[in-house]
């Protein structure tokens, strides 16, 4: 990224004089995905008549500097920091200092070890997985049994080659629901969407050895995408069902979902939002959650009627669960973490 971009002033003379400044500080994951943050907190800012900028690193930069930046960031007179934070010692350092300085501190995606004295860094990012893995699987199977199918039989769980930061924690979450669930066979495919046609192929042969395969989890849009199309095409034989996750990253092949059971919408791009807000909320003094949590969004789809697909309410997955009628808030704080003696 390099040099800082994308300044935005406050509005008016007044607005100015009084306005706060935020640096958005890049680190660790895919470009798409940081330029879908920064886009996502820049109008959250403007909003708020905060002047707002994107650094960070150079592309062939190390990890440690980031931390250099986070401190060039202390030297302008910033008033607060959102960091997607690098690996190293040197950034949890650098960050303590802008704390020193009274700069608010919210880091997204992963928590970073304050020195020793220091007080912890609040934290954006997505909620545990095991609730909407667990919905996820639950309702294949009342799709299976609806159908006149047993429980029974292998399930097949999808990935996409590329992944993301969070494609291991999907995978375990989701394994782990489906071993709940009481299935013994287990069976992980691998697959690259940018090459469609070698995709197709290979998750159609797999389909093909799977005779009496039960289910397909898939663990991004891509995939889920590409499950769909290959029950479509064996005309649902055998007749497994679908369920899975999308947009906790960068979708590199958008389209529709068809002949699916169920998805759990991971919306990452809020989690920029949400870092905004965290830190308009210490600029005014209020509580301050240590971490804040973003739950996925359920989309209960048809799986036999494409027609009907995306006409299914959408609803925030519950940590356990809850009766129809009622509805959770969609996101969670945690409550502030104790500051260290001295």
């Amino acid at each position: 990224f390099g040099p800082p971009t994308r300044v935005r002033p406050a509005t008016s003379a007044e607005t100015t004089e009084k306005a706060k400044s935020i640096d958005f500080i890049t680190a660790g994951i895919p470009v798409g995905e940081v330029e879908e943050w920064a886009r996502e907190a820049q109008v959250e800012a403007n909003v708020n008549h905060i002047i707002f900028r994107i650094t960070g690193p150079g592309p062939n930069d190390p990890p440690s500097a980031q931390a250099d930046v986070i401190r060039r960031s202390i030297g302008e007179d910033i008033s607060g920091l959102i960091v997607v934070p690098a690996e190293g010692p040197e950034v949890g350092k650098a960050l303590a200092e802008a704390q020193a300085k009274g700069i608010e501190v919210v880091l997204i995606g992963q928590a970073v070890a304050a020195p020793e004295g220091a007080k912890p860094f609040p934290v954006v990012d997505f909620a545990p997985l095991e609730p909407s893995a667990a919905r996820i699987v639950s309702t294949v199977i009342a799709d299976l049994k609806a159908a006149g199918r047993s429980a029974e039989g292998p399930v097949l769980i999808l990935s996409e080659q590329q992944g993301d930061r969070t494609s291991k924690k999907r995978l375990e979450a989701m394994k782990a629901a489906v071993t709940a669930a009481g299935f013994t066979r287990i069976v992980e495919l691998t697959l690259n969407s940018t090459a469609p046609v070698e995709a197709k192929k290979q998750l159609l042969d797999a389909v093909n050895a799977l005779p009496d395969l039960a289910m397909i989890l898939t663990l991004d849009a891509e995939t889920l995408r590409l499950a769909g199309q290959i029950r479509q095409i064996t005309n649902r034989k055998p007749d497994y069902f679908i369920g899975g996750y999308i947009d906790f990253a960068v979708t590199r092949t958008p389209g529709t979902f068809t002949l699916i059971s169920c998805y759990a919408q991971g919306r990452y791009t809020q989690l920029a939002n949400l870092a905004v807000k965290a830190i308009l909320s210490r600029f005014k003094g209020d509580p301050e959650p240590m971490r804040l949590t973003l739950e996925p969004l359920f989309h209960r789809e048809d799986p036999v009627d494409p027609l009907v697909a995306g006409t299914r309410p959408k609803t925030p997955i519950p940590a356990s669960p809850l009766p129809a009628s009622e509805t959770p808030p969609p996101n969670k704080t945690e409550p502030p973490a104790a500051a260290p003696k001295p």
